[in-house]
C-alpha cells in the first residue's frame, strides 16, 4: 500500500466561503472521503491535508462551521488543517502582491514539511495568491530529502480572463512569470477546469499540453446544500428579505463589480411590458476593493422598478430562491467568465421547481449551455437583446421551460460530478 499525501492549499473555501473558488474548494474537501475510499481500493492510502490563510473572525465569508467541518474531514482522512500567514492581520484572505508571496512562501514551505515520510505528495495550489507555491516547492525540495513531490497550478481565472481590456500590470508580472516559471519544470502542472480557461493559457503561454491534468470543475451532488425544501418553507424565508411572493422573480448573483452584468440586467429589466415580475439580485462587494454599489443603487432610482437588491455576502438565499416556484430566470450576464458554478446549481436546485438560466454567450458559458436546448444564452451588447429574451423566456409554456430544465440538469450531473473530476485526476497521477 503506497502512502499518498493530497495538499490542497486555497485562500477561499477551508476557513470561510466568498465566491466561486470556496464553492469549489468546499466541493473538493467534502467529495474526498468517497474518493480516498476509491483509491484505496486501487492501492494508495490518501491522506488528506488542507492549507489555508490564517483568519479570523471578520474576515469576508468566515464561518466556524466551515473551518471545523474542514477540520473534521482532514482528520477522517488521515491529514489536518493547516494555517499559513499572508501578512495581514486575519481579515484579508486574498490582498495584493505582497501578501500572495508570503503566502506562497508559507504554503510552500508547509507542503514540504508534510510531504516528509510520504511515498508521493501532490499539491494542488488554488488560484492567484498560491501561484508561487510551486515555484518554491521546486527551488527548494532537495533540502527537505530525497521527496517525491508534485505540485499543481489550479488555476479559476487569471487577469486577462477578467480584465483583458485593461489588466492590472503588477498582477499580469506575478501571473505570467509563475506560469512561465511553470512550464519550464517538469514537476509542476497544470489543472485544466475548464476548456475556455485551458485554452486562453494555452494561447497567452504556450503551456505544453503534457503539462495539464484534467480537473474540470464541477459540484459535490451529495452535499445537504442541494436538498431540496417544501414550498411553504421558502415562501415564509423570501417575506423575511421583504421579496414579493405573488410576482415572478428574476434573480442575480455575483460580484458587485461592473463586469458582472447587473447593470445591464436593470436596464434590461426596467424595459420589459411583463409588469408582473420582481428582479432579485445579490451584489456583494470585497471588503477591502472598490464596488459598484453606488451606480446600482442610482439606477434602481432612476428607472423605479420593482426590484429587491441585497448589497452583502449571502450564501443561502440562492439555494432558497432558486427552488421557489415562482422564480422563472436566472440571469448570469458577465462580461467575463471562465467558468461560473452559478448555472450549475442552479440547474440542480431548480431541477423539479425553480428558474431556468440565462447567461451571456460569452467565454466559460459557451462551454456549458446550449442555447434554447438546455438553458438559454443572450448576446449582452444591447440591453435590448436581453429584454426581449427575457420576455421570449417568460412567454414559453410550463411544458417547454421543464424540458428545457430537464436536460440542462443531466447536463450538470453527468459533466460536472467534483467527485468523479477528482477521482479521474488523482488516478491519471497516480497510475
Amino acid at each position: 500500500m503506497k502512502k499518498i499525501a493530497i495538499i490542497y492549499v486555497t485562500y477561499d473555501g477551508l476557513v470561510n466561503t466568498m465566491c466561486g473558488v470556496g464553492v469549489i474548494s468546499k466541493s473538493f474537501v467534502n467529495s474526498f472521503p468517497v474518493v480516498r475510499k476509491q483509491l484505496l481500493k486501487q492501492g494508495f492510502e490518501v491522506d488528506l491535508h488542507l492549507i489555508s490563510v490564517a483568519l479570523k473572525e471578520g474576515a469576508l465569508g468566515y464561518s466556524n462551521d466551515i473551518k471545523n467541518e474542514s477540520i473534521r474531514i482532514a482528520k477522517e482522512c488521515g491529514g489536518q488543517l493547516h494555517y499559513v500567514l499572508n501578512g495581514t492581520n486575519g481579515l484579508e484572505q486574498f490582498g495584493n502582491v505582497e501578501n500572495w508571496k508570503l503566502a506562497s512562501v508559507t504554503a510552500a514551505n508547509k507542503s514540504l514539511e508534510i510531504s516528509v515520510g510520504y511515498y508521493k505528495t501532490i499539491v494542488f495550489c488554488v488560484d492567484i495568491p498560491f501561484m508561487y507555491t510551486p515555484y518554491y516547492i521546486s527551488q527548494q525540495k532537495e533540502t527537505f530529502g530525497n521527496i517525491n513531490i508534485e505540485p499543481i497550478m489550479v488555476l479559476h481565472s487569471d487577469v486577462l480572463s477578467h480584465e483583458a481590456e485593461d489588466p492590472n500590470m503588477e498582477r499580469l508580472a506575478w501571473e505570467s512569470s509563475a506560469i512561465k516559471y511553470s512550464c519550464l519544470k517538469p514537476i509542476i502542472k497544470f489543472a485544466k477546469t475548464s476548456n475556455f480557461l485551458m485554452k486562453h493559457l494555452k494561447d497567452n503561454y504556450s503551456i505544453n499540453e503534457n503539462k495539464i491534468v484534467s480537473l474540470q470543475s464541477g459540484l459535490d451532488l451529495t452535499d445537504p446544500k442541494y436538498q431540496y425544501l417544501e414550498q411553504k418553507k421558502i415562501k415564509k424565508i423570501l417575506e423575511t428579505y421583504g421579496i414579493p411572493t405573488d410576482k415572478d422573480l428574476i434573480f442575480s448573483v455575483g460580484r458587485a463589480v461592473p463586469y458582472k452584468g447587473l447593470e445591464s440586467l436593470i436596464h434590461a429589466f426596467a424595459k420589459l411590458k411583463n409588469k408582473n415580475t420582481h428582479l432579485v439580485f445579490i451584489a456583494s462587494p470585497y471588503k477591502f476593493a472598490p464596488s459598484n454599489i453606488e451606480q446600482l443603487k442610482k439606477l434602481i432610482e432612476k428607472y423605479k422598478i420593482s426590484c429587491t437588491p441585497i448589497y452583502k455576502l449571502d450564501m443561502e438565499l440562492p439555494k432558497i430562491i432558486c427552488q421557489w416556484e415562482k422564480t422563472k430566470i436566472c440571469a448570469q450576464l458577465s462580461k467575463h467568465e471562465p467558468f461560473g458554478l452559478v448555472p450549475e446549481e442552479v440547474r440542480v436546485w431548480a431541477k423539479n421547481i425553480g428558474p431556468v438560466i440565462l447567461t451571456s454567450n460569452r467565454e466559460g458559458f459557451v462551454e456549458q449551455i446550449t442555447d434554447n436546448f438546455d438553458g438559454f444564452t443572450v448576446p449582452i451588447e444591447n440591453v435590448e437583446d436581453i429584454s426581449k429574451k427575457l420576455e421570449y423566456i417568460l412567454s414559453l409554456s410550463k411544458e417547454e421551460i421543464d424540458r428545457i430544465k430537464q436536460r440542462g440538469y443531466l447536463r450538470a450531473i453527468e459533466n460536472y460530478d467534483y467527485q468523479k473530476s477528482i477521482y479521474s485526476c488523482l488516478k491519471t497521477i497516480l497510475k
